[in-house]
């Protein structure tokens, strides 16, 4: 995997790098008119919400339009 550079959904920019540095990570591409991605991004909040107190994936979240 190359080492992008991202931006979190906080503002905060970070690298693949240093994300795997911490735990595996998830990276979820999406659109605010893709119907799939707004049904799948519940699915993964819920996932995340369940085991939160488990932190063994990161997640970023790319919207196409930035």
């Amino acid at each position: 995997m190359p080492n992008l550079s991202i931006r979190m959904m906080d503002g905060e920019k970070t690298t693949v790098d240093k994300l795997l540095q911490d735990s595996p990570i998830l990276i979820d591409f999406w659109a605010l008119w893709c119907a799939p991605c707004l049904k799948a991004m519940r699915h993964l909040d819920e996932f995340q919400n369940k085991y939160v107190d488990i932190r063994t994936l990161s997640r970023a979240r790319i919207n196409q339009t930035e």
